[in-house]
């Protein structure tokens, strides 16, 4: 049975840089198979539900995890390591380096999960696009993870 849309997502990476090529990929190498299975694995998700507060410090989120019975631990992720700019959309990916190419342009804090930025469509055309940071920001054993 396929997985549904909050358990696993798929994405098409393509990205473009002044000192590299555009990498392609076709739609069937992310698309689940038959079984639901993609190439592409299941991302962390849900950090919002196991941390006290956060905030966001330029692509840096940083988060305050409750261990129990008070005693808190701080942690933090540089977001280049978890989102990327694909033609002025935020997705979730692994290595995206978003911020080379965006401008941060919302205060992710307690109770906001919600990052907003004007990015590169690729063409010098800058875009307002936004994504939910609890969709691909997760926290295993207490770090912020992808």
């Amino acid at each position: 049975m396929p997985p549904n849309s909050q358990s696993q997502q798929w994405s098409l990476y393509l990205s473009s840089s002044r000192s590299s090529p555009v990498a392609a990929a076709t739609v069937a190498e992310f698309a689940p198979n038959a079984e639901g299975n993609s190439s592409v694995s299941a991302r962390a998700a849900g950090f919002a539900q196991s941390c006290s507060s956060w905030n966001l410090s330029g692509a840096s989120l940083r988060a305050v995890r409750t261990v129990g019975a008070g005693i808190t631990r701080p942690t933090a992720i540089n977001l280049n390591a978890c989102i990327v700019n694909a033609f002025g959309t935020l997705r979730c990916q692994t290595n995206g380096g978003f911020s080379g190419s965006c401008t941060i342009t919302s205060q992710v804090s307690t109770c906001n999960t919600l990052l907003t930025a004007m990015c590169g469509r690729g063409d010098g055309v800058r875009v307002p696009t936004q994504l939910d940071l609890n969709t691909c920001i997760g926290n295993t054993n207490g770090g912020l993870t992808c």
